[in-house]
């Protein structure tokens, strides 16, 4: 796995990474200078899909590449410190949760040993998996409302970074828990 460093945006360490063998610790707290990994005691989706996926195909290699940053929005307008993913930001230095998606992915692909064996390592991508959504439902509700066609082109330049326009896609869906005063945490969800 190679999971890109989570930064808020705007910083110049987002983005760097290191193939490791998957374990949890890629998950909040999770960070990278490029050179070593340093884990936390959380996960993501990636174990158990990867597990799923190594049941369903006993005889294949799989790298999963991981960019991802808890709290982040896609819209800029959306977001505080935990960073935004909109392709156009103008921001302070202009660098966000896109660029470091795209310096991820790009540095990832640059490995051509991933596993250190002396031998070549072709990467296939064969799919996108998303989750995320929140920080753009808690705001305004103009803001949840762009959300379905800021999701829409976010998708499209992603598939557009792996070359391939018709990559799958699943998209996570987290329920609002309801522990709000007014009975929703994400009041545009």
């Amino acid at each position: 796995m190679y999971q890109g460093n989570p930064v808020g945006d705007n910083d110049e360490t987002g983005g760097l990474g290191k193939w490791e063998v998957l374990q949890p610790g890629n998950g909040t707290g999770f960070a990278s200078d490029g050179k070593s990994n340093t884990f936390s005691d959380r996960f993501g989706v990636e174990v158990s899909f990867a597990k799923e996926l190594q049941e369903l195909y006993p005889n294949q290699k799989l790298a999963i590449i991981k960019y991802a940053r808890n709290g982040s929005s896609i819209d800029s307008s959306g977001t505080a410190y935990f960073g935004a993913w909109e392709p156009d930001f103008r921001g302070g230095k202009g660098i966000n949760q896109y660029d470091y998606f795209l310096k991820t992915v790009n540095n990832a692909m640059a490995v051509h040993d991933i596993d250190g064996d002396g031998v070549e390592d072709v990467l296939i991508p064969s799919g996108i998996i998303w989750m995320q959504g929140e920080s753009d439902a808690d705001k305004t509700e103009l803001l949840a409302n762009q959300y379905y066609s800021n999701l829409k082109r976010l998708m499209e330049l992603m598939r557009a970074t792996f070359r391939n326009n018709d990559l799958p896609i699943v998209i996570g869906k987290i329920s609002d828990s309801g522990d709000d005063v007014d009975g929703k945490v994400w009041g545009f969800g």
